[in-house]
């Protein structure tokens, strides 16, 4: 007791910023934008459980290992610092986009930079003043401070977990590599749907090197008056699977699991005795799913690396809340999660689906086939060259 009355500025210092950045930071994104990702909300726990672990010993040890006037100094910039996370987070960041894998161009925002950046200095700077000249008042503002924001963090943790049902059991599942090169000995219809591949794009492919793809391209045909029926991702592929467009009387989750095959299409092929896969984000997929696609699996699972997907997710937390200039070392594309699904989870990668295909042999099976596989495509970031093999400086024409 004695212990924590002569360390309590220490203790409240860490508990503020380990509630505002491995408590409340990854589970109010994680709450706010639960559908787009794999993994469920008790997996979310024990990231936040890992950060917070992480995080805590760092800071813990640090400040133990600190005695006196430098103890009391290492508290004070904690709180200061964690107060100005918890404002940039919450009301500074500017608008970034969607972490869809596009660069963003930081020398676009330099005027936000230096007023950022002087924001974050003042703030600091008049808190560590005041903690130097009136130590007694910075405390007694430190503390109502932080247990105020933290009692809000917890407040509205608790709405917007009563506002998501995130531990409903049917919200996550998986798709699975199962019957990939599985092919029927009769009858076949293999899709492939590669993002972002539009019509400019293949003009600009066959301009330079025409000859070679029209050759390529023989017995194929190209269909050029079309109109697109789903401006994203998120949007085409249900409509691809299904025929059904998102009204916004459901939620998109229902919505998905709600058309999946209100056409009758997948009833049919099942009826001419074929295997229905699908190869692609479950979300897109849906429960509908269940019963007619066979390398659909309930549940999403467990990572196959917590440590690697906390660390990706606490580089996530951190884009959000910290200062401008330092928010470029923590970006990432939301993909980068996928690498952190259970093993053989199906995962858009072209560089692996290549490599599957010239290393393992095709199954015959007595069954007919329908795989649809959706692959990056166009889609940025371009990491894969025209040899389908991990090139990080790959332009969008050699990934396509």
């Amino acid at each position: 007791m004695k212990w924590i009355k002569s360390n309590k500025g220490l203790l409240l210092s860490v508990a503020f910023m380990l509630m505002t950045l491995t408590v409340f930071g990854p589970i109010e994104l994680y709450l706010t934008n639960s559908s787009e990702f794999w993994f469920d909300f008790p997996e979310m726990l024990k990231i936040s459980g890992i950060l917070t672990a992480v995080a805590g010993a760092v800071l813990m040890g640090i400040g133990l290992i600190l005695r006196g006037k430098a103890r009391s100094f290492f508290s004070a910039l904690v709180f200061a610092v964690t107060l100005c996370l918890y404002i940039q987070g919450n009301f500074l960041n500017i608008d970034y986009g969607v972490l869809d894998g596009r660069a963003i161009d930081w020398s676009a925002h330099v005027q936000y930079a230096v007023t950022n950046t002087l924001c974050w200095g003042v703030c600091i700077t008049i808190l560590l003043l005041l903690w130097k000249k009136k130590p007694e008042l910075f405390d007694r503002i430190a503390r109502i401070t932080a247990l105020l924001i933290m009692a809000v963090q917890i407040l509205t943790i608790g709405m917007l977990f009563v506002n998501n049902d995130v531990l409903a059991a049917d919200k996550k599942s998986r798709i699975s590599t199962d019957h990939m090169m599985e092919i029927g000995s009769e009858d076949n219809i293999v899709i492939f749907i590669l993002d972002t591949f539009d019509d400019p794009l293949m003009d600009s492919i066959m301009e330079t090197d025409g000859d070679h793809y029209r050759t390529f391209f023989t017995d194929f045909t190209r269909f050029t008056d079309c109109a697109a029926s789903g401006a994203t991702t998120a949007a085409a592929m249900p409509i691809l699977i299904s025929g059904e467009y998102y009204t916004n009387g459901l939620s998109y989750n229902d919505y998905v699991s709600s058309v999946f095959n209100s056409d009758g299409l997948y009833d049919t092929l099942k009826d001419q005795n074929y295997s229905i896969n699908m190869y692609t984000e479950s979300i897109y997929v849906g429960t509908g799913a269940n019963g007619y696609v066979e390398n659909y699996v309930e549940g999403a699972g467990q990572p196959n690396s917590y440590m690697g997907l906390a660390s990706k997710y606490g580089s996530f937390t951190l884009f959000k809340y910290m200062p401008h200039i330092l928010k470029q070392y923590f970006w990432l594309y939301t993909g980068e999660f996928d690498a952190y699904k259970p093993g053989e989870s199906y995962v858009m990668d072209e560089a692996a689906f290549y490599n599957t295909l010239v290393t393992e042999r095709l199954q015959i099976t007595e069954k007919n086939s329908f795989q649809l596989i959706h692959l990056t495509g166009a889609h940025y970031p371009y990491t894969i060259n025209e040899f389908a093999q991990p090139d990080e400086a790959a332009t969008r024409e050699q990934q396509a």
